[in-house]
């Protein structure tokens, strides 16, 4: 098996594979399948047989084959598609007996290792005997394609011949065109001199008769020439007087250019004077959540429980607050959820209302407070003032109040204003709760609401200074807005506002506020810079600081108050008219006249029994 230059079963002279896939012949040298080659690649086709030479009959055949005429290229296809199958079954075959020279000694370690040495002799055998039989269709399909060779040849110079005469006919033909082509020539360059000729007599004669005409567009010719040099000497001259001109607006341009620069420095100079700061929203919001938290604290701690002269003299403790304020009109002194909830809603409505109609409202100004005599007078006029001015435009409204703003801060940190202060604070909040208090707390109330004030002055300067101006608004809407008001019970877990009285039990005398009443202001921005207050509030998009709370009459809790004072008025007139009082029976005597028809409570012990009392 070592030996792969002829298989053992190949006849001699047979073609076989050599190692690189080319087939030869025994007894036939390399120059033979050399040649054989270039032949194929020169147009002539070479017999049968890919490479390889003439067979094991004939060895010495000449194997350049004549040219086949118009069917030379059929043939060579064919047989060069031969040629690659041969070589493809040699190489076949070289590379298996490459194979087995290669890994001989293995397969022969194998099959002694595993008795199947003559298996393997078998395949051997049955592939020369495979490649005996392709051989030998090799040499059939060979002289099959030489007798087809030879029959297409045949056919061929039967066609060239036919061609030939085809070709003589030809020339004749052509022959007779070439002398009709040259009789039509001359034909033609006849026919084209006499029009020449008769084109030359028409030009004469029309310039003849247009003789006139011609002349006239000759003057035509010449004015437009004059009228064109006239045209384009303006036309040069207003070039230069545009280039002139384009040259002094470029000069102008850069002197302008710099005077706007100029005018821009002065204008970033002017603007950063009456430039402020916008402080985030979430500053106020703990700002005005603090001060909102002081107020709700000092209510809590002066008017969640009733001094005593107001639990001894409940009666004459109600009279002596409406005198003061109409708030209290419909409120029980007593101790009830329901007196209490609202002595501290009304406790803070009146702090927060005396601070926003005097400190917080618009160009608040200590000293214009300390030095002018009609104190209402001079904001309103400098309201007036700004209002007036937005029809200048917002930047110039908004740059006069940032300068009379700066001046005011500049006049106010020069005036103190604290008995202004305690005598404002006096009036308006501790004179309208003072029956709630006791005396010893009344200089510690005043002195609360003193510093409550000064921080709430400091808060409104701030605000009102600010890009956003800060608004705070003190009128509830009628309906509870999510976005703006809540109602003050609706975090009590004491007071159910779900248990409101039943309004028919209510005298029809009495005269319960439908309005609601604001306990702590609702605080927004409008997102706009600058500009008037109208603007920011009239529908424009604004940003909520704080909601506003107060107490809304569907919750009952001013009726339930009516109703509970109406009760304790009662069992005091009873009590003083079983006493004997006189005054009393003609008050019980009116009293009945209301229609009331409610059960008096008991009275109390600490009631004093004061037949002198005005009940009514």
């Amino acid at each position: 098996m070592s030996q792969r230059s002829q298989p053992k079963d190949r006849p001699d002279g047979e073609s076989h594979g050599t190692p690189n896939g080319v087939s030869t012949v025994d007894g036939v040298g390399a120059s033979a399948s050399t040649s054989n080659g270039a032949g194929a690649g020169a147009g002539a086709g070479p017999s049968v047989g890919a490479g390889d030479g003439v067979g094991t009959e004939n060895s010495n055949v000449d194997i350049a084959a004549p040219h086949f005429g118009i069917f030379h290229d059929e043939i060579v296809d064919i047989v060069q598609k031969l040629r690659p199958a041969l070589a493809v079954i040699d190489g076949a075959v070289g590379d298996l007996s490459k194979t087995f020279d290669r890994y001989g000694k293995i397969v022969t370690t194998v099959g002694e290792r595993y008795e199947k040495d003559e298996e393997l002799v078998e395949q051997i055998r049955i592939l020369k005997i495979e490649n005996a039989g392709i051989w030998k269709h090799i040499f059939a399909d060979r002289d099959k394609y030489e007798k087809e060779k030879s029959e297409l040849q045949a056919k061929h110079e039967t066609e060239m011949a036919a061609l030939d005469a085809q070709a003589k006919a030809g020339e004749q033909e052509k022959k007779k065109y070439e002398e009709m082509k040259k009789a039509l020539e001359e034909k033609f360059d006849k026919g084209k001199q006499k029009l020449k000729n008769e084109l030359q007599q028409r030009a004469k004669q029309l310039e003849t008769d247009n003789a006139e005409k011609i002349k006239a567009l000759e003057n035509d010719k010449q004015e437009l020439q004059s009228e064109n040099a006239r045209l384009t000497k303006e036309l040069n001259e207003r070039t230069r007087e545009r280039d002139e001109e384009k040259l002094t607006r470029e000069t102008m341009q850069t002197k302008l250019r710099g005077d706007v620069t100029a005018l821009e420095k002065e204008l970033t100079g002017m603007k950063a004077k009456y430039q402020v700061n916008r402080q985030p929203s979430e500053y106020y919001r703990e700002r005005y959540g603090q001060l909102t938290d002081r107020v709700s604290h000092t209510a809590t701690v002066y008017f969640a429980d009733l001094s005593e002269g107001a639990t001894e003299d409940p009666v004459g403790t109600w009279l002596s607050l409406i005198r003061r304020s109409s708030n209290f009109e419909n409120v029980p002194i007593a101790d009830s959820p329901c007196s209490r909830y609202l002595r501290l809603a009304i406790s803070q409505h009146i702090i927060f209302d005396a601070i926003h109609n005097s400190v917080w409202q618009p160009f608040f100004s200590q000293y214009l407070w300390k030095h002018t005599k009609d104190r209402a007078t001079t904001p309103t006029v400098l309201r007036e003032i700004y209002s007036r001015l937005g029809a200048d435009g917002a930047d110039f409204q908004h740059n006069w109040k940032v300068s009379t703003l700066k001046i005011l801060g500049q006049l106010d940190e020069k005036t103190d204003v604290g008995r202004l202060l305690v005598d404002m604070i006096e009036a308006k909040v501790v004179s309208p709760l003072k029956p709630l208090l006791d005396d010893a707390q009344v200089d510690s109330f005043r002195n609360d609401l003193k510093e409550l004030f000064t921080d709430a002055i400091a808060l409104g300067r701030e605000a009102e200074r600010d890009q956003s101006m800060v608004y705070v608004e003190t009128v509830p809407s009628m309906m509870k807005d999510p976005e703006g008001w809540k109602e003050y019970l609706g975090s009590s877990e004491e007071y159910d506002t779900s248990d409101a009285t039943d309004p028919s039990a209510v005298s029809p005398a009495s005269e319960i506020s439908p309005e609601p009443l604001f306990v702590s202001p609702k605080i927004f921005r409008g997102v706009e810079d600058f500009g008037a207050e109208a603007t920011a509030t009239g529908g424009s998009k604004v940003e909520l600081i704080q909601m506003g709370v107060a107490l809304y009459p569907d919750t009952g809790i001013f009726l339930e108050g009516a109703l509970e004072w109406q009760r304790i008025r009662g069992a005091s007139k009873e009590a003083a008219k079983n006493n004997g009082s006189p005054w009393l029976r003609r008050s019980s005597t009116s009293t009945t006249a209301t229609g009331l028809g409610i059960s008096p409570r008991s009275p109390s012990h600490r009631w004093s029994r004061r037949g002198t009392q005005d009940f009514d």
